[in-house]
């Protein structure tokens, strides 16, 4: 995977989301997972991609360690719990923010990651499955 690829490209809002689909689709080829929420806010957006991320028929499982093109989902205990998602590569998470100057595309690495976020979990899908 070019990581640089991703960086370069603009998402709508709320961007982790889109990335994360761009990304399966285009080096997995797995269909994209489409979330759509009533609100559009950030609460609606994550507990719909969960669902369908670990309650849906796209075949994810829950892994205890993260491997490349593992999803992560992450989120902050001080907060609304699980509020934002990457994607796992090459020791790195790929993951997008939206912020007052516009969208920030991070390819970070996974251990200060973990420092600001400090709930996580990781979800895979084979591709032959």
């Amino acid at each position: 995977m070019n990581v640089a690829d991703y960086m370069e490209k603009v998402y709508p809002d709320k961007p982790c989301w889109p990335l994360i689909y761009d990304v399966l689709a285009t080096e997995r080829g797995l269909v994209s997972v489409v979330c759509k929420t009533v609100t559009g806010t950030v609460r609606d957006a994550v507990r719909a991609f969960a669902i369908e991320l670990t309650k849906g028929e796209h075949g994810f499982r829950q892994i205890d360690a993260p491997v490349d093109f593992a999803v992560l989902l992450l989120g902050r205990t001080t907060t609304i719990g699980i509020h934002h998602a990457g994607i796992y590569y090459d020791g790195k998470v790929l993951h997008a923010l939206s912020g007052e100057g516009g969208q920030i595309i991070l390819h970070q690495d996974l251990s200060s990651l973990l420092e600001e976020y400090q709930l996580v979990q990781y979800w895979f899908k084979d591709a032959d499955e």
